[in-house]
């Protein structure tokens, strides 16, 4: 996981960006966790008025 973040963009010019995501043949995803963690980020989106 990369965790990016950057301030608002004050200037006339367009911030583009380019990104690429690859997983291995043999990865799998953690449907029960994945969900989890879904949930909690959604709930602590409501609580702070992001939803």
């Amino acid at each position: 996981m990369i965790i990016h973040r950057a301030d608002a963009n004050h200037s006339e010019r367009r911030r583009a960006a380019l990104g690429f995501v690859y997983f291995a043949k043999r990865a799998k995803e953690d449907s029960v966790r994945a969900e989890a963690y879904r949930q909690k980020l959604f709930e602590q989106w409501e609580k702070e008025g992001k939803l």
